[in-house]
């Protein structure tokens, strides 16, 4: 799940410019390729050096953002291997993750750029209107026009209001936009979408009125079967790839489907209510072995005393009756 472990042909991508572009990422609050977020970039320069001239009291904030940068940084642009795993341990060992911390250790270096940008401007604004006619015919044109206006205080604590506002709606482009739109083809529920697709959203939206309350449903979480749960109000055997299993519900995941000829099934069907099954086919969400078998000769079609209560072209809500 990261950009340093993949690569095009036989050759490895080259690792310096997959670093230096990990580093335009840092600093323009762009992680995972997204578009720069400009005004925070110019925001995170300044704060930096802010920082670096009160470093004896902020020192903390800049080591803060250096090692959210630098474990972006490794685990975005080095190769998996021991010296990534050693730093960032397995949870972090994923760009993904990092990336969303990206913001948490950079939006206070642009915070005190932002407000060295606002008391910078304030300051401008107030020596302006300290200056007599003949001083600020002595300045430039653009800042001898701002002189002549003579803004009075108010005026003046308005305009640095004015521009925070527009520093914020400025912010709001950029990175964040396009977040959005990538977060909307996410998680939009198509034909090919990878955890939940149309066709067994329709079958899961059936489920309420197929399996009773306190009924268990038998699925793969990996195929998006877990959400039964969430989206139609029943137990799922398995909430979760990982977890704890009792005797029982790891008998199940490991030989559900084999109900009418092992005789270990039923006693434990009966006993967690768990008749229903959600059969998504093979294709997970992440490519991995499957670690629940007890559902193999359904996916496939060939257990027997299977009683289909729902379908939608190959999504599938099932019974077995061989313990009836």
């Amino acid at each position: 799940l990261d950009r340093a472990s993949s690569g095009t042909g036989s050759g490895a991508m080259d690792p310096l410019p997959i670093h230096a572009r990990a580093i335009g990422e840092i600093l323009g609050s762009a992680p995972m390729g997204t578009t720069t977020a400009w005004v925070l970039a110019v925001l995170t320069v300044i704060g930096l050096y802010v920082i670096a001239r009160t470093l004896r009291r902020t020192w903390w904030i800049l080591g803060m953002y250096l090692v959210g940068a630098l474990f972006y940084m490794v685990v975005s642009s080095w190769p998996p291997g021991t010296f990534r795993t050693m730093l960032t341990g397995v949870w972090y060992n994923d760009s993904f993750r990092l990336a969303a911390l990206l913001p948490v250790v950079t939006l206070p270096i642009a915070v005190f750029g932002a407000e060295w940008l606002v008391w910078r401007l304030r300051a401008l604004l107030e020596y302006l209107a300290t200056l007599t006619p003949e001083q600020a015919r002595s300045l430039p044109s653009s800042m001898a026009g701002l002189a002549r206006l003579r803004l009075p205080a108010p005026a003046r604590v308005v305009s640095v209001w004015v521009v925070i506002a527009l520093l914020g709606v400025a912010a709001q482009g950029g990175t964040l936009s396009q977040v959005q739109q990538r977060l909307q083809s996410i998680f939009a529920v198509s034909k090919t979408s990878d955890l939940v697709d149309e066709d067994e959203l329709k079958v899961l939206q059936q489920v309420d009125g197929k399996v009773p309350q306190g009924g268990v449903v038998v699925g793969n979480p990996l195929t998006g079967a877990s959400l039964v749960y969430a989206l139609a109000g029943r137990q799922a055997l398995a909430p979760h790839i990982f977890g704890e299993r009792t005797e029982m519900e790891q008998l199940l995941l490991d030989h559900w489907d084999e109900a009418a000829y092992n005789k270990d099934v039923c006693p434990a069907i009966r006993k967690l209510n768990a008749y229903w099954a959600l059969d998504f086919g093979t294709k997970t969400v992440i490519p991995t072995e499957d670690p629940f078998p007890g559902l193999a000769d359904l996916a496939a079609g060939t257990a027997p005393d299977i009683e289909v209560l729902a379908t939608s072209n190959k999504a599938r809500l099932v019974r077995t009756t061989a313990c009836d």
